[in-house]
């Protein structure tokens, strides 16, 4: 779960640059990377979907795991090529960053332990990156796949509401989903990538400048339900690591402008998630328009304290 506006973003961070010229057009070979912070069988379903894919593909796959826990024992033969990389206690941030830094492919592909890939994920994603050299980041789609009550689906559309397919106008003020999030190699720095930083600026820088494409045919399925006031804790420590991660990094001054930003941002959030619905009666939108402010609220004052405090404090732990 990460939500990200196109916004100012702390500095110095390292380059968003070409470092690796390896990329081969034809056959562009992915890494996927999946952080996990619950034991087996929380990821199964993920893998399920994910494991005959990367066999057909040639495709790597990290799962970075906060456990050490997270895979079966004994381990399956299927599950041998897995990359297994334990940081007992990480946050995710830490685990995605870790294994990404790791990862050998020419693109580096990012979803959680939470999603389920459409059975043709990966090969819709090199597909995309084929037809679009020139892009940095593609993003895709992604669907509920927790619709039973309404604060999860408050909770999904806070989220991913730009991302509902049909996309349709890609989206100006959104980068793209941790969830669904494709990034070439040659964007990523050399150097150890702090935790958080893709996420927060390295999205961001990109965006601005263009780099980013969304492509709706590349789908996974989000299955998330943290309870009714589990899922307002999850939006406030979202907001504190997004801020928090990197405010030490902020000078003074940008940590005032960010901190006025907080107040305007419950009416930026809610703009950026209702507009892309409008046209989609099958998403009840409507009737979950009180609980997606509120749960703007309450990422917005995490963002706040995060700013405040430069800090995010056990926030980035309490995150799946």
């Amino acid at each position: 779960m990460r939500r990200q506006l196109d916004r100012d973003v702390p500095g110095p961070a390292p380059k968003v640059a070409c470092y690796h010229q390896r990329i081969v057009p034809e056959q562009m070979r992915l890494s996927i990377v999946v952080a996990t912070t619950h034991v087996w069988p929380f990821l199964e379903p993920c893998l399920d979907n994910l494991l005959p894919q990367c066999e057909a593909l040639g495709a790597e796959l990290l799962i970075g795991d906060s456990t050490g826990e997270c895979l079966p024992h004994p381990l399956p033969q299927s599950f041998s090529k897995i990359r297994h990389l334990a940081l007992p206690g990480a946050s995710v941030f830490d685990l995605r960053a870790k294994a990404t830094g790791e990862a050998t492919g020419e693109i580096v592909v990012w979803t959680e332990d939470h999603c389920v890939p459409a059975p043709d994920w990966c090969q819709k994603i090199r597909e995309a990156h084929e037809r679009s050299p020139d892009a940095e980041i593609v993003g895709g789609a992604v669907l509920n796949g927790s619709p039973n009550s309404p604060i999860d689906w408050s909770n999904f559309l806070c989220t991913f509401g730009p991302f509902v397919p049909p996309i349709g106008r890609p989206p100006q003020k959104r980068a793209p989903a941790v969830a669904n999030l494709s990034i070439k190699r040659r964007a990523l720095p050399s150097a150890p990538i702090r935790a958080g930083f893709i996420e927060i600026a390295c999205e961001a820088r990109l965006l601005s400048a263009g780099r980013v494409r969304f492509d709706d045919s590349i789908l996974v399925t989000h299955i998330q339900s943290w309870g009714f006031w589990g899922t307002f804790a999850a939006h406030f420590h979202n907001g504190r690591s997004t801020t928090g991660l990197l405010a030490d990094s902020m000078s003074p001054g940008k940590r005032l402008r960010q901190m006025i930003i907080c107040f305007l941002m419950p009416v930026e959030l809610m703009r950026t998630s209702v507009t892309p619905l409008l046209g989609k009666p099958e998403v009840p939108w409507g009737r979950s328009l009180p609980l997606m402010f509120a749960l703007a609220l309450a990422f917005s004052a995490g963002e706040f304290v995060g700013v405040a405090t430069r800090g995010a404090g056990r926030s980035p732990y309490l995150l799946e």
